[in-house]
């Protein structure tokens, strides 16, 4: 992941908690993909809509 902002799109930027930036934050030196914090968010969120978008994209 090059910057936490490259999932901001993904999740809404103007709905990111405070815990949520925190926790992209947390991730950054492990450098996971965009798409998998993205979909680890929105699994947290329970929001199966912007989940099934995310995932129609990556395919």
């Amino acid at each position: 992941m090059k910057t936490p902002p490259s999932v901001i799109p993904v999740v809404a930027a103007d709905k990111l908690s405070q815990r949520e930036w925190d926790w992209i934050k947390l991730m950054k030196p492990m450098d996971p993909p965009p798409a998998m914090v993205a979909s680890a968010i929105l699994e947290h969120r329970h929001d199966a809509a912007a989940l099934s978008r995310l995932q129609d994209t990556g395919n």
